[in-house]
C-alpha cells in the first residue's frame, strides 16, 4: 500500500503547508493545525496509537490541539517514524 491512500474529501477547505513521507507511510500539517497520518502502521508510526494499517486520512488529535498552542515548523516521516517540532508558543 505504501503511502498511497483513498482520499476523499479530508483536504476539502484546507490547504496542505507540509508533507512528509516515509518508506511506509505519511505525514500532512494543513492551515488549519491539523495534522494528518496513513500508510502501512506496523511500527505505530502514524502515531494514533494502534499499529494497524491506515488507508484513509486519520487525524492526529492531540498533535492538532497542540499545533494551535505552539508554532509548528517541521513534520518528517522516516521508514518507521514520524516527528513533529513544536518550536514556540503562540501568543
Amino acid at each position: 500500500m505504501g503511502q498511497l491512500a483513498i482520499c476523499r474529501d479530508f483536504a476539502k477547505d484546507r490547504s496542505l503547508l507540509q508533507w512528509s513521507a516515509g518508506s511506509e507511510h505519511g505525514i500532512g500539517l494543513f492551515d488549519d493545525g491539523s495534522m494528518w497520518t496513513w500508510g502501512w502502521n506496523d511500527h505505530g508510526q502514524c502515531g494514533n496509537g494502534e499499529k494497524s494499517e491506515r488507508v484513509e486520512p486519520t487525524q492526529l488529535d492531540e498533535l492538532s490541539r497542540l499545533s494551535h498552542q505552539w508554532q509548528t515548523t517541521i513534520v518528517r516521516a522516516g521508514g518507521g517514524h514520524s516527528g513533529t517540532l513544536f518550536l514556540s508558543p503562540l501568543t
